[in-house]
């Protein structure tokens, strides 16, 4: 896929502004249904939003495996506390 400088600044100044609003979604839809879920799919595609704009080396030097993973992990731990 090419990629053009244009893609680049855009993916890179709005991703944190997806990632941003799902971390809201998850913090404070609690009190609808599915609100967490919501939240979880916002941040994915703020993910998938900068895996377009920039190669998939820099997005896992930015989120590195093991780190989400553990991530992953301490989160299924408090869901069961």
């Amino acid at each position: 896929m090419k990629r053009t400088q244009l893609l680049d600044v855009i993916s890179r100044k709005l991703a944190p502004f997806v990632m941003l609003f799902g971390f809201y979604l998850i913090a404070f839809a609690h009190s609808s249904p599915g609100g967490g879920f919501q939240g979880g799919v916002v941040l994915a595609s703020g993910v998938v939003l900068l895996s377009l704009g920039r190669e998939i080396g820099d997005v896992q030097r930015l989120f590195p495996v093991s780190v989400v993973h553990t991530a992953e992990i301490l989160a299924f731990l408090a869901l069961l506390i």
